[in-house]
């Protein structure tokens, strides 16, 4: 039986130096009727030391710009950092966030369960 309540939701992000990763971090637990169901995982390709706002990480552009507090969803996002100059782009970058639900679903950590998203907040979506 599916207990729409109670069943994790996995959001995959393939980020490629953007700037608004860390918002749609901050669109999806801030529009969330149940926020603590949701584990996201994102592929952050960036340059070290470039200055650019492109390059500033996603969690940490997230804890920063929008949740000082955002050791509350520190266990819901697993983050997988990038040279972007390894990249070899989003196809490979889907895969390997694919690759990690699997593996957390074969270790019986989680429900495979997933939806690809980005960049959208929608209210209340779970």
């Amino acid at each position: 039986i599916f207990d729409h309540a109670e069943t994790p939701i996995h959001i995959l992000i393939a980020s490629f130096r953007d700037k608004l990763c860390s918002r749609t971090l901050h669109n999806i637990f801030d529009h969330a009727e149940n926020p603590k169901r949701i584990f996201v995982r994102v592929i952050d390709q960036t340059k070290s030391d470039t200055g650019l706002e492109d390059d500033f990480g996603c969690w940490e552009g997230y804890c920063k710009r929008y949740n000082a507090n955002c050791d509350e969803y520190k266990e819901n996002v697993k983050i997988l950092s990038v040279d972007a100059n390894l990249s070899k782009g989003p196809t490979d970058a889907r895969s390997k966030l694919s690759a990690m639900v699997h593996w957390d679903y074969v270790q019986g950590e989680q429900d495979p369960t997933k939806l690809d998203f980005h960049r959208v907040g929608l209210n209340d979506f779970c």
